[in-house]
């Protein structure tokens, strides 16, 4: 693992700095973690101006190039911090915002240049939505 490696992270804090270490034992020349809140996706998407929502920042295309160039590596380690997040939002709105699994992301992923991993965590929301409130709280 020579090239950088990208983290993408909404676990807490403990999961992305866990994956760090790993990457840099095994030979990482840098590594990248970013969080991603789905609490601040709801905001944008309640109060954001309906022209902003498809807005992709430069920055983050650069980031995705950067990796290509370097042939580096992406980890996305997600899960439904809270599956509630987004109730109320209108589903027109959410669909037009991608960030930060972008076009630019699976194209990355998708174009062989780069190795990449996506894994799934559970909550406790995922959970009792799966499995029901009392049969989540036993789990």
């Amino acid at each position: 693992m020579s090239g950088s490696t990208a983290l993408t992270s909404s676990l807490p804090p403990p999961a992305g700095a866990a994956s760090a270490d790993a990457a840099y034992r095994r030979g990482a020349r840098y590594v990248t973690v970013l969080y991603f809140d789905q609490q601040v996706k709801r905001s944008r998407l309640l109060h954001a101006a309906e022209d902003s929502l498809d807005f992709i920042p430069e920055w983050w295309e650069r980031h995705i190039l950067s990796v290509v160039e370097n042939h580096g590596a992406y980890i996305i380690l997600w899960r439904d911090v809270d599956p509630a997040a987004l109730d109320g939002v209108d589903p027109a709105r959410a669909a037009r915002d991608h960030f930060p699994l972008t076009a630019s992301v699976f194209a990355a992923i998708g174009g062989g240049e780069v190795n990449w991993t996506f894994v799934p965590a559970v909550s406790p929301g995922v959970a009792r939505r799966v499995l029901g409130e009392q049969r989540s709280t036993a789990a």
